[in-house]
Protein backbone atom coordinates (compact mmCIF):
# COMPACT_ATOMS: atom_id res chain seq x y z
CA UNK A 1 0.00 0.00 0.00
CA UNK A 2 1.05 3.52 -1.11
CA UNK A 3 2.42 5.82 1.94
CA UNK A 4 0.63 9.42 2.20
CA UNK A 5 3.43 10.40 1.52
CA UNK A 6 4.37 8.68 -1.75
CA UNK A 7 0.76 9.62 -3.22
CA UNK A 8 1.81 13.88 -2.05
CA UNK A 9 4.82 13.38 -4.20
CA UNK A 10 3.35 10.92 -7.43
CA UNK A 11 0.78 13.90 -7.88
CA UNK A 12 2.96 16.93 -7.12
CA UNK A 13 5.89 15.65 -9.55
CA UNK A 14 3.39 14.54 -11.96
CA UNK A 15 1.60 18.46 -11.73
CA UNK A 16 5.95 19.27 -11.99
CA UNK A 17 6.30 17.18 -15.00
CA UNK A 18 3.15 18.57 -17.07
CA UNK A 19 4.02 22.09 -16.76
CA UNK A 20 7.86 21.61 -17.23
CA UNK A 21 7.05 19.94 -20.66
CA UNK A 22 4.65 22.98 -21.15
CA UNK A 23 7.00 25.69 -20.90
CA UNK A 24 9.52 23.54 -23.22
CA UNK A 25 6.70 23.38 -26.07
CA UNK A 26 5.70 27.15 -25.07
CA UNK A 27 8.50 29.40 -23.72
CA UNK A 28 6.75 32.53 -23.11
CA UNK A 29 8.42 34.76 -21.27
CA UNK A 30 5.97 37.45 -19.74
CA UNK A 31 7.60 40.60 -18.14
CA UNK A 32 7.32 40.51 -14.54
CA UNK A 33 6.03 44.26 -14.81
CA UNK A 34 3.11 43.31 -16.93
CA UNK A 35 2.63 39.91 -14.60
CA UNK A 36 1.90 41.78 -11.59
CA UNK A 37 -0.39 44.77 -12.82
CA UNK A 38 -3.80 44.16 -10.98
CA UNK A 39 -6.10 42.16 -13.42
CA UNK A 40 -8.85 43.53 -15.23
CA UNK A 41 -12.05 44.22 -13.86
CA UNK A 42 -15.26 41.87 -14.28
CA UNK A 43 -16.85 44.07 -17.21
CA UNK A 44 -14.39 41.97 -19.40
CA UNK A 45 -16.06 38.58 -18.77
CA UNK A 46 -18.76 38.35 -21.96
CA UNK A 47 -21.85 38.16 -19.70
CA UNK A 48 -25.28 39.48 -20.99
CA UNK A 49 -24.23 38.09 -24.81
CA UNK A 50 -24.45 34.15 -23.54
CA UNK A 51 -27.23 35.21 -21.87
CA UNK A 52 -25.61 34.89 -18.20
CA UNK A 53 -27.26 37.17 -15.10
CA UNK A 54 -24.72 38.92 -13.41
CA UNK A 55 -25.48 38.63 -9.59
CA UNK A 56 -21.87 39.31 -8.44
CA UNK A 57 -22.52 42.09 -6.37
CA UNK A 58 -25.58 40.72 -4.58
CA UNK A 59 -22.88 37.48 -4.04
CA UNK A 60 -20.05 39.27 -2.55
CA UNK A 61 -22.94 41.01 0.07
CA UNK A 62 -23.94 37.53 1.07
CA UNK A 63 -19.87 36.18 1.45
CA UNK A 64 -19.08 38.90 3.70
CA UNK A 65 -22.38 38.64 5.34
CA UNK A 66 -21.16 34.98 6.31
CA UNK A 67 -17.67 35.91 6.91
CA UNK A 68 -19.09 38.37 9.34
CA UNK A 69 -22.03 35.70 11.01
CA UNK A 70 -18.96 33.08 12.03
CA UNK A 71 -17.26 33.14 14.90
CA UNK A 72 -14.73 30.57 13.74
CA UNK A 73 -13.77 32.49 11.14
CA UNK A 74 -12.84 35.99 12.58
CA UNK A 75 -9.27 36.02 11.61
CA UNK A 76 -10.40 36.48 7.87
CA UNK A 77 -12.47 39.75 9.08
CA UNK A 78 -9.33 41.78 8.92
CA UNK A 79 -9.76 42.25 5.04
CA UNK A 80 -12.13 42.33 1.95
CA UNK A 81 -9.48 40.52 -0.73
CA UNK A 82 -11.50 37.85 -0.96
CA UNK A 83 -13.66 38.88 -3.96
CA UNK A 84 -13.25 41.03 -6.48
CA UNK A 85 -15.79 43.01 -5.51
CA UNK A 86 -16.42 44.96 -2.24
CA UNK A 87 -19.14 43.17 -0.12
CA UNK A 88 -21.47 45.28 2.28
CA UNK A 89 -22.37 42.86 4.81
CA UNK A 90 -25.57 42.64 6.82
CA UNK A 91 -27.72 40.19 9.63
CA UNK A 92 -30.10 38.74 6.94
CA UNK A 93 -28.94 35.98 4.99
CA UNK A 94 -30.91 33.33 3.33
CA UNK A 95 -31.02 29.88 5.25
CA UNK A 96 -28.85 27.19 4.50
CA UNK A 97 -31.36 24.06 3.42
CA UNK A 98 -31.70 20.29 4.32
CA UNK A 99 -34.65 20.13 1.47
CA UNK A 100 -31.21 19.55 -0.61
CA UNK A 101 -28.56 17.46 -0.72
CA UNK A 102 -25.24 18.66 -1.79
CA UNK A 103 -22.57 16.52 -3.72
CA UNK A 104 -18.71 17.65 -4.40
CA UNK A 105 -17.19 16.72 -7.43
CA UNK A 106 -13.60 17.51 -8.07
CA UNK A 107 -11.13 18.00 -10.85
CA UNK A 108 -8.48 15.73 -12.58
CA UNK A 109 -5.98 13.77 -10.45
CA UNK A 110 -8.31 14.46 -7.26
CA UNK A 111 -8.69 11.04 -6.95
CA UNK A 112 -5.02 10.75 -5.77
CA UNK A 113 -5.04 12.63 -3.15
CA UNK A 114 -7.05 10.82 -0.50
CA UNK A 115 -6.17 12.73 2.49
CA UNK A 116 -7.31 15.85 0.58
CA UNK A 117 -10.60 16.70 -1.53
CA UNK A 118 -12.10 19.81 -3.07
CA UNK A 119 -13.73 21.74 -0.04
CA UNK A 120 -13.19 19.23 2.71
CA UNK A 121 -12.43 22.18 5.05
CA UNK A 122 -15.92 23.49 4.22
CA UNK A 123 -17.50 20.01 4.41
CA UNK A 124 -16.34 19.70 7.76
CA UNK A 125 -17.08 23.10 9.22
CA UNK A 126 -20.59 22.80 7.83
CA UNK A 127 -21.04 19.39 9.41
CA UNK A 128 -19.60 20.61 12.14
CA UNK A 129 -21.39 24.51 12.89
CA UNK A 130 -24.71 23.54 10.95
CA UNK A 131 -24.89 19.92 10.83
CA UNK A 132 -25.26 20.32 7.07
CA UNK A 133 -24.09 16.88 5.47
CA UNK A 134 -21.56 17.47 1.83
CA UNK A 135 -20.89 14.18 0.15
CA UNK A 136 -17.50 14.42 -1.46
CA UNK A 137 -18.04 11.72 -4.82
CA UNK A 138 -14.86 10.24 -5.62
CA UNK A 139 -14.23 10.31 -9.48
CA UNK A 140 -11.46 8.18 -11.78
CA UNK A 141 -8.55 10.73 -11.81
CA UNK A 142 -8.07 10.76 -15.42
CA UNK A 143 -11.62 9.56 -16.66
CA UNK A 144 -13.64 11.51 -19.71
CA UNK A 145 -16.39 13.20 -18.96
CA UNK A 146 -18.60 10.55 -20.26
CA UNK A 147 -17.38 8.14 -17.97
CA UNK A 148 -17.21 10.19 -15.14
CA UNK A 149 -20.31 11.72 -15.92
CA UNK A 150 -21.68 8.28 -16.26
CA UNK A 151 -20.47 7.81 -12.43
CA UNK A 152 -22.33 10.39 -11.04
CA UNK A 153 -25.21 10.20 -12.94
CA UNK A 154 -25.95 6.64 -11.34
CA UNK A 155 -24.59 7.64 -8.33
CA UNK A 156 -27.21 10.68 -7.96
CA UNK A 157 -29.86 8.49 -8.96
CA UNK A 158 -29.74 5.61 -6.42
CA UNK A 159 -29.27 8.17 -3.81
CA UNK A 160 -32.37 9.85 -4.66
CA UNK A 161 -34.44 7.05 -4.88
CA UNK A 162 -33.73 6.26 -1.01
CA UNK A 163 -35.28 9.50 0.46
CA UNK A 164 -36.17 11.88 -3.21
CA UNK A 165 -34.53 15.05 -1.72
CA UNK A 166 -32.65 16.59 -5.16
CA UNK A 167 -28.91 17.84 -5.24
CA UNK A 168 -27.18 20.95 -5.40
CA UNK A 169 -23.83 19.61 -7.49
CA UNK A 170 -20.73 21.65 -6.97
CA UNK A 171 -18.58 20.96 -9.55
CA UNK A 172 -14.74 22.10 -9.32
CA UNK A 173 -12.65 22.30 -12.16
CA UNK A 174 -13.40 18.88 -14.80
CA UNK A 175 -15.86 18.56 -12.15
CA UNK A 176 -18.33 21.54 -13.92
CA UNK A 177 -18.41 19.48 -17.01
CA UNK A 178 -18.19 16.27 -15.58
CA UNK A 179 -21.25 17.21 -13.94
CA UNK A 180 -22.96 18.49 -17.11
CA UNK A 181 -22.12 15.27 -18.77
CA UNK A 182 -23.93 13.77 -16.38
CA UNK A 183 -27.15 15.98 -16.14
CA UNK A 184 -27.61 14.47 -19.42
CA UNK A 185 -27.76 10.78 -18.14
CA UNK A 186 -30.07 10.71 -15.43
CA UNK A 187 -32.71 8.40 -15.00
CA UNK A 188 -34.28 11.18 -12.70
CA UNK A 189 -33.51 14.62 -14.32
CA UNK A 190 -35.57 15.89 -11.05
CA UNK A 191 -32.68 14.51 -8.81
CA UNK A 192 -30.73 17.70 -9.43
CA UNK A 193 -31.55 21.35 -8.71
CA UNK A 194 -28.93 23.36 -9.08
CA UNK A 195 -25.27 23.30 -10.59
CA UNK A 196 -22.63 25.39 -9.25
CA UNK A 197 -19.58 25.41 -11.29
CA UNK A 198 -16.49 26.57 -8.97
CA UNK A 199 -13.59 27.41 -11.55
CA UNK A 200 -14.92 25.00 -13.33
CA UNK A 201 -13.61 23.79 -16.89
CA UNK A 202 -16.82 25.07 -18.54
CA UNK A 203 -15.26 25.99 -22.20
CA UNK A 204 -12.17 24.09 -21.78
CA UNK A 205 -8.49 25.29 -21.27
CA UNK A 206 -5.83 26.61 -23.35
CA UNK A 207 -3.71 24.02 -21.19
CA UNK A 208 -5.13 20.89 -22.38
CA UNK A 209 -5.22 22.55 -25.69
CA UNK A 210 -1.07 22.78 -25.91
CA UNK A 211 -0.71 18.81 -24.73
CA UNK A 212 -3.49 16.49 -23.73
CA UNK A 213 -3.19 14.15 -26.64
CA UNK A 214 0.78 13.61 -25.23
CA UNK A 215 0.01 13.49 -21.45
CA UNK A 216 -2.97 10.94 -22.54
CA UNK A 217 -1.00 8.69 -23.99
CA UNK A 218 1.33 8.63 -21.34
CA UNK A 219 -0.73 8.05 -18.45
CA UNK A 220 -2.53 4.70 -20.23
CA UNK A 221 1.27 3.50 -19.59
CA UNK A 222 1.47 4.34 -15.92
CA UNK A 223 -0.37 1.47 -13.30
CA UNK A 224 -0.85 4.03 -10.64
CA UNK A 225 -3.06 1.26 -8.64
CA UNK A 226 -6.85 1.74 -7.37
CA UNK A 227 -5.59 4.86 -5.68
CA UNK A 228 -5.50 6.59 -8.49
CA UNK A 229 -7.70 5.14 -11.75
CA UNK A 230 -6.58 6.33 -14.80
CA UNK A 231 -9.93 4.61 -16.76
CA UNK A 232 -9.88 5.87 -20.06
CA UNK A 233 -7.02 8.02 -19.70
CA UNK A 234 -8.83 10.86 -21.82
CA UNK A 235 -9.68 13.57 -19.22
CA UNK A 236 -7.14 15.44 -20.43
CA UNK A 237 -9.13 15.46 -24.23
CA UNK A 238 -12.18 16.24 -23.03
CA UNK A 239 -10.90 19.49 -21.16
CA UNK A 240 -9.92 20.89 -24.89
CA UNK A 241 -11.89 23.65 -26.01
CA UNK A 242 -12.82 22.19 -29.32
CA UNK A 243 -14.74 18.87 -27.17
CA UNK A 244 -16.00 21.39 -24.68
CA UNK A 245 -17.96 23.85 -27.58
CA UNK A 246 -19.19 20.73 -29.07
CA UNK A 247 -20.78 20.16 -25.53
CA UNK A 248 -22.05 23.34 -25.19
CA UNK A 249 -23.34 23.47 -29.09
CA UNK A 250 -25.32 20.49 -28.37
CA UNK A 251 -26.70 21.69 -25.16
CA UNK A 252 -26.55 25.65 -25.38
CA UNK A 253 -29.26 26.06 -22.57
CA UNK A 254 -28.71 25.16 -19.01
CA UNK A 255 -30.32 21.93 -18.17
CA UNK A 256 -30.50 23.05 -14.41
CA UNK A 257 -30.29 26.27 -13.14
CA UNK A 258 -26.53 26.80 -13.47
CA UNK A 259 -24.54 29.48 -10.85
CA UNK A 260 -20.47 29.99 -11.86
CA UNK A 261 -17.98 31.59 -9.81
CA UNK A 262 -14.70 31.91 -11.16
CA UNK A 263 -10.69 32.30 -10.02
CA UNK A 264 -8.39 35.00 -10.68
CA UNK A 265 -4.86 35.20 -9.28
CA UNK A 266 -1.94 38.08 -9.99
CA UNK A 267 1.39 36.35 -10.70
CA UNK A 268 2.17 37.48 -6.66
CA UNK A 269 -0.40 35.10 -5.76
CA UNK A 270 -0.51 32.27 -7.50
CA UNK A 271 1.30 29.07 -5.66
CA UNK A 272 5.24 28.24 -7.15
CA UNK A 273 4.04 25.08 -8.46
CA UNK A 274 1.41 26.52 -10.64
CA UNK A 275 3.63 29.76 -11.82
CA UNK A 276 4.55 28.31 -15.44
CA UNK A 277 1.37 27.36 -16.22
CA UNK A 278 0.06 31.31 -15.11
CA UNK A 279 3.07 32.69 -17.33
CA UNK A 280 1.55 30.37 -19.90
CA UNK A 281 -1.86 31.31 -20.12
CA UNK A 282 -1.05 35.22 -19.31
CA UNK A 283 0.26 35.58 -22.98
CA UNK A 284 -3.72 35.13 -23.87
CA UNK A 285 -5.58 36.23 -20.88
CA UNK A 286 -4.77 38.04 -17.93
CA UNK A 287 -8.03 37.84 -16.11
CA UNK A 288 -7.05 33.75 -15.23
CA UNK A 289 -6.75 31.01 -12.65
CA UNK A 290 -3.22 29.50 -14.17
CA UNK A 291 -5.20 27.09 -15.06
CA UNK A 292 -8.02 28.20 -16.63
CA UNK A 293 -9.48 31.78 -18.48
CA UNK A 294 -12.20 33.35 -16.57
CA UNK A 295 -13.91 33.58 -19.39
CA UNK A 296 -14.14 30.04 -20.03
CA UNK A 297 -15.40 29.32 -16.19
CA UNK A 298 -18.89 30.67 -16.88
CA UNK A 299 -21.37 28.63 -18.66
CA UNK A 300 -24.06 30.15 -21.05
CA UNK A 301 -27.67 31.15 -19.21
CA UNK A 302 -26.16 30.99 -16.25
CA UNK A 303 -25.52 33.04 -12.94
CA UNK A 304 -22.46 34.90 -12.62
CA UNK A 305 -21.72 35.20 -8.65
CA UNK A 306 -18.65 36.40 -9.39
CA UNK A 307 -14.60 36.43 -8.94
CA UNK A 308 -12.64 35.05 -6.18
CA UNK A 309 -9.29 36.47 -5.83
CA UNK A 310 -7.19 33.11 -5.71
CA UNK A 311 -5.49 30.33 -8.00
CA UNK A 312 -6.99 27.58 -9.15
CA UNK A 313 -6.13 25.72 -6.23
CA UNK A 314 -6.64 27.91 -3.41
CA UNK A 315 -10.42 28.63 -3.75
CA UNK A 316 -10.80 24.97 -3.44
CA UNK A 317 -7.85 22.41 -2.41
CA UNK A 318 -7.15 23.12 1.43
CA UNK A 319 -3.16 22.16 0.37
CA UNK A 320 -2.57 23.78 3.67
CA UNK A 321 -4.44 21.20 5.71
CA UNK A 322 -1.60 18.51 4.57
CA UNK A 323 1.02 20.48 7.10
CA UNK A 324 4.02 18.95 4.79
CA UNK A 325 6.67 21.33 4.67
CA UNK A 326 7.76 19.46 0.53
CA UNK A 327 3.76 20.61 0.54
CA UNK A 328 3.91 23.88 1.80
CA UNK A 329 7.13 24.83 -0.36
CA UNK A 330 5.61 23.99 -3.50
CA UNK A 331 1.61 25.33 -2.98
CA UNK A 332 2.71 28.65 -0.78
CA UNK A 333 -0.04 30.74 -1.53
CA UNK A 334 -3.26 28.16 -0.60
CA UNK A 335 -4.69 30.35 2.40
CA UNK A 336 -8.06 31.21 1.37
CA UNK A 337 -11.53 31.12 3.50
CA UNK A 338 -13.40 27.47 1.56
CA UNK A 339 -15.62 27.20 4.06
CA UNK A 340 -16.82 30.92 3.69
CA UNK A 341 -17.08 30.47 -0.27
CA UNK A 342 -18.86 27.07 0.01
CA UNK A 343 -21.58 28.29 2.83
CA UNK A 344 -22.03 31.54 1.19
CA UNK A 345 -22.47 29.15 -2.38
CA UNK A 346 -25.26 27.28 -0.82
CA UNK A 347 -26.89 29.88 1.09
CA UNK A 348 -27.28 32.16 -2.01
CA UNK A 349 -28.43 29.29 -4.05
CA UNK A 350 -31.06 27.76 -1.63
CA UNK A 351 -32.14 31.50 -1.27
CA UNK A 352 -32.25 31.87 -5.13
CA UNK A 353 -34.47 28.62 -6.19
CA UNK A 354 -37.05 29.41 -3.46
CA UNK A 355 -37.89 32.92 -5.62
CA UNK A 356 -40.77 33.07 -8.22
CA UNK A 357 -39.61 32.62 -11.57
Amino acid sequence: MPTKRFRWEVFLSTVLLFFTILSCHHPIHVPASKSDENSPTVATLPLPSIGVVDKSQEFADLFYSVLKSEPSFREWLCCDRYLRLPGHPSDAMPALSTNYKVLLVSGLFSQCLKTISAFSDAASHLATTHALSVVYLEVPALGSSEENGQRIADYVDQEYEKDGRPFIIIGYSKGSPDSQFALTKLAHPEAVTALVAVAGSIGGSRLADALAGQFSLWFRKLHLGPLCEVADAKGFIDLRRDRRHEFLQKYPNALVPTYCIAAVSTRQNTSRILLDAWDYLSFFERDQDSQMIASDTVAPHSTFLGIANGDHWAVAMPFEDAHDNFINLLVDKNHFPRPILLEAILRFVAGDLQKPI
